[in-house]
């Protein structure tokens, strides 16, 4: 029992990296979906996934040892950390050196022998002389922290910026996946009063609740509803439609994965939902091809701004090169001097 109290313990205090963006609750029928993050997760994906066609190499004989664990770290976290250049605006990466002399004392060269992501958890800010710097908790990590432009110019992150955008299409297509729940309407019903009765008809709270809970669960849902329905007394229905809520959905949908294609520099022809509600799916080569070409540049640049910078902070000098791309898209291999 210990165990697992202080594996919850933990897990309740990870990084934000870890927690999910979106918790669920009320009652059933009201949809409350992710829809925007799910849109964003995948238009920056269309930009991660290319890091499996990327290969880089070593230029001369020096940092063997340490480009094969950049190498390493690349291909097994290189993803996630643009994940989260895009999510939070930076990455914490932490890495361990060599001792810096051998078993006799003398000095030798350093190198990488360790990387990985460091979590919330792992890493503390460090106030020097007014200026903050981020730290790893365990002495035995070193810290180099990858940040987005967007996050070195204004402070946020990418996801920051599009926040309005995402908001937008949770609220939008959570309305009306609502209104597909609930098959486009929903019933008003109220008491008959009887001709000569000298008051109103009124339900009192309680018969209102059973009422509303018996209909609800009973003739609510087509799988088990009921073939007959008899009520306790007269009432008068009036149904009220819901399907107006679908008016310009897709033009306000298409609006903001546009929204958020733009701030990602990802051409939007690349994007399902703006492919296929334009009707012309894969059909035009050109602007299929021009799509590519642009998504690979977007990569590149993102690509120079990440692991190149990394790589060049760990006194390597590389290339790499970018397979499965358009023929212009990138011209050729590019060196990094360290």
């Amino acid at each position: 029992m210990p165990l697992f109290s202080s594996l919850r313990d933990r897990l309740r205090g990870k990084t934000s990296f870890l927690r999910p963006a979106y918790w669920f609750s009320g009652w059933e029928g009201i949809s409350c979906l992710p829809f925007g993050e799910l849109v964003f997760h995948n238009t920056v994906e269309l930009l991660t996934d290319l890091n499996n066609d990327v290969d880089f190499s070593l230029v001369g004989d020096r940092g063997r040892m340490t480009f094969a664990e950049f190498v390493r770290f690349f291909k097994a976290e290189g993803e996630t950390a643009m994940w989260r250049v895009y999510r939070y605006g930076f990455a914490v990466v932490g890495y361990q050196l060599s001792p810096d002399t051998d078993k006799d004392g003398n000095p030798v060269t350093r190198f990488v022998t360790a990387m990985r992501l460091l979590d919330s958890d792992e890493w503390e800010e460090k106030q020097v002389n007014g200026d903050t710097f981020v730290r790893a908790k365990d002495e035995a990590w070193r810290v180099y922290v990858m940040k987005s432009q967007t996050y070195k110019m204004v402070g946020k992150s990418d996801y920051g910026l599009c926040k309005p955008a995402i908001e937008f299409l949770d609220n939008t297509l959570n309305a009306s996946n609502t209104s597909v729940k609930k098959l486009g309407a929903f019933v008003v019903a109220s008491p008959e009063t009887p001709s000569g009765a000298p008051t109103v008809a009124k339900l009192d709270p309680k018969d209102k609740e059973d009422m509303e809970k018996e209909i609800s669960n009973q003739y609510g849902l087509l799988s088990r509803q009921k073939q007959i329905m008899l009520l306790p007394k007269g009432m008068k229905f009036q149904t009220v439609s819901l399907t107006n809520i679908d008016n310009r959905l897709t033009e306000r949908v298409r609006l903001n994965v546009e929204l958020i294609a733009d701030r990602l520099k990802v051409p939007a022809s690349q994007i399902a939902v703006i492919d296929a509600s334009a009707g012309k799916s894969l059909s035009n080569g050109g602007e299929v091809y021009e799509g590519d070409r642009l998504k690979y540049k977007t990569y590149e640049r993102l690509l120079n701004k990440t692991f190149v910078t990394l790589a060049e902070s760990l006194g390597l000098r590389v290339t790499y090169t970018i397979y499965n791309k358009p023929a212009d898209a990138v011209t050729g291999t590019v060196e990094t001097i360290g």
